[in-house]
């Protein structure tokens, strides 16, 4: 690995020197101070890697790298976007070691029956949960008065996350997406700022929040799960989370207008989920001022929520909850295939 890669890959763990002497204490490896543990680190964790990083320092181990995939094929034969991801980094760099190494991290300690005793991983710690899938599921624990929504949610690949990324574990994986989308909608946005008191979206406020019920769900199954698999997924790393919905084609392209249509589309569902009729959820959208800043920037007009012309393009929410509810399919969005 080159020095000057070593050097970004760095948080600001290494205490040692300035900017022109820290490649010279680097040449000699990265030092121990480097995985000092801070608040909300284990300890054991820490322990276990400075034991590591001292014998990849004396040569006796190498380093191994987290490689992570970029989405390259897209739908209909064009290249997707790369999706933004951080450089390659080692095992033993403090952001991917504290959080929880993908591995077993060996101890060189043994039990009475003369076993290792490795420290879990987090594929032993997500399999002592009963989770066997490549991808997770979790939310955002910090809110910020500055942010478009107060609850961002999201579906990621399986790695080690901190606790500002508490995790839900659903029972039914294929159903995930109800709860993410949910999650995501902003009827539920609304309802977690009435009920939050803080800065900090814990288990306890996610676990009182209003949502829908699964028979109210079920019959939206086949409109939910397809249009919220595209709007997640568009890498290759997120593969798995498509074959566990049935999906076997490759991401598909980020198209910023289509991707508006399809937030539209179940953001009007929810609303009428929720119960909220057409001018209830006008004022609902009138709230999240941010939003409504940062549409008028881009836009010049409040697109989330503006009806505009007859026929918008993209369409708003407000206009999508019109129309579903005057369409005669008694609140259901038309089915779409996984395959389209």
């Amino acid at each position: 690995m080159e020095l000057a890669k070593a050097l970004g890959l760095l948080d600001v763990h290494v205490k040692h020197g300035n900017g022109r002497e820290t490649p010279k204490l680097l040449a000699d490896g990265v030092p121990d101070d480097a995985f000092k543990p801070i608040e909300g680190d284990e300890r054991k964790y820490a322990a276990a890697i400075v034991k590591r990083n001292r014998a990849q320092r004396s040569g006796q181990d190498e380093p191994t790298f987290d490689q992570g995939r970029h989405g390259e094929a897209a739908r209909g034969g064009h290249a997707a976007p790369p999706c933004p991801r951080p450089a390659p980094r080692p095992a033993h760099h403090p952001a991917a070691s504290l959080l929880g190494p993908e591995q077993d991290v060996p101890t060189g300690k043994f039990d009475r029956s003369g076993k290792e005793i490795k420290v879990p991983g987090v594929r032993s710690r997500l399999h002592a949960k009963g989770w066997d899938r490549n991808w997770l599921m979790g939310w955002r624990d910090i809110c910020r008065a500055g942010d478009e929504r107060t609850m961002f949610s999201a579906v990621a690949p399986a790695h080690g996350f901190g606790h500002p990324f508490p995790l839900a574990l659903p029972s039914i994986p294929s159903l995930a997406p109800f709860p993410a989308a949910i999650w995501s909608s902003m009827a539920c946005d609304f309802a977690v700022r009435q009920k939050i008191g803080g800065t900090h979206l814990t288990y306890g406020y996610v676990e009182q929040l209003t949502v829908p019920t699964p028979d109210q769900l079920a019959p939206h199954k086949d409109a939910v799960l397809p249009r919220f698999l595209e709007l997640t997924y568009r890498a290759n790393d997120m593969a798995s989370f498509a074959r566990d919905l049935g999906d076997t084609g490759a991401p598909f392209r980020w198209d910023e207008d289509r991707r508006a249509v399809i937030r539209a589309e179940l953001g009007a569902l929810f609303f009428h989920l929720y119960g909220i009729n057409h001018d209830d959820a006008a004022y609902i959208l009138d709230t999240f001022n941010v939003t409504r800043d940062n549409d008028i920037k881009a836009h010049g007009e409040y697109r989330t929520s503006t009806s505009g012309p007859a026929d918008p393009h993209p369409p708003c929410l407000t206009h999508a909850l019109l129309q579903l509810r005057n369409t005669g399919r008694t609140g259901r969005l038309t089915p779409v295939s996984t395959s389209s």
